[in-house]
């Protein structure tokens, strides 16, 4: 082995930051630090845990809650206007039978003689 190229061999402790347990093996630094360990991973244990070191989870389950709680504040409101308007009835105008309005080539309407709209203005004058 060439000399002044290898780092230092050591003894070192590997610390878990959810249980505290301790591991004491050979390694390049003194410590190490770790979120999980073999004892309180959910893969190695069976359970469930989790691990929020910042309170996100949290955060998001009352923003999830306050999100819920406002639609069917929404929704509870739109049925109150709904039942306040009564039932909405349509405003569609009544069809016009085919045989009432027919204009032929010569702009007669039902046979009666129309005027066009400058030649009524243009007698007036």
């Amino acid at each position: 082995m060439k000399e002044g190229i290898h780092p230092n061999y050591m003894e070192s402790v590997i610390t878990c930051s959810s249980c505290n347990s301790e591991v004491h093996t050979h390694a390049t630094v003194p410590t190490i630090r770790v979120d999980l360990c073999s004892n309180c991973h959910p893969f190695y244990t069976g359970k469930q845990r989790i691990v929020d070191t910042a309170g996100r989870v949290d955060r998001f389950n009352q923003r999830r809650i306050a999100g819920e709680k406002a639609q069917k504040e929404m929704k509870t409101a739109a049925r109150k206007r709904e039942q306040e308007a009564g039932p909405a009835t349509p405003s569609i105008p009544a069809p016009v039978a085919a045989e009432s309005v027919q204009a032929d080539v010569n702009g007669d309407v039902n046979g009666a003689e129309v005027a066009p709209a400058d030649a009524a203005t243009s007698s007036a004058s």
